[in-house]
């Protein structure tokens, strides 16, 4: 791969180079932008503001935005923590991308494309599948460490 290993390159993820972009410590993961933090969630109205202020009542989608949780902490809508979380969707993006794979073979037997441009398109998304994989390695593996963790719940 082109880019695997370079810092100098944005297309890979270098979790090691740049914690900025996560803010993630030994202790936890996300950005503290509460009113205990850089503020924030004050600029908000005043519901929203309080909303998202409060680690109960943040929406999950948002939730490493505006607070640092440990990586134990549990998800409502889940019940799983923050960095089995991390793990499950970039190990299921993989799959994704081997599921579109799948379709695509179907697809190119009854689409009428010209075998050579199936053929192109296929190894376009043979080679995501590499990509994915080799990215879930490396954000997962980064976690792992920084987390302090070697046996992570089901996904040992």
């Amino acid at each position: 791969r082109k880019g695997l290993g370079r810092t100098d390159d944005h297309y890979w993820p270098d979790p090691k180079q740049d914690t900025g972009y996560s803010n993630a410590t030994h202790g936890g993961v996300g950005c503290n932008r509460n009113s205990r933090g850089t503020g924030f969630s004050m600029q908000y109205h005043e519901a929203p503001a309080r909303m998202y202020d409060d680690i109960e009542t943040c929406p999950e989608n948002l939730l490493l935005f505006f607070h640092h949780v440990p990586y134990e902490h549990r998800l409502k809508s889940t019940g799983e923590s923050v960095l089995d979380y991390i793990i499950r969707v970039h190990r299921e993006g993989v799959a994704d991308v081997a599921r579109l794979i799948a379709t695509w073979r179907v697809v190119m037997e009854d689409s009428g494309l010209s075998r050579a441009r199936g053929a192109s398109i296929l190894a376009r998304l043979e080679n995501q599948l590499l990509d994915a994989a080799a990215y879930s390695d490396i954000i997962t593996e980064y976690f792992i460490s920084i987390a302090n963790k070697s046996i992570v719940d089901e996904f040992v």
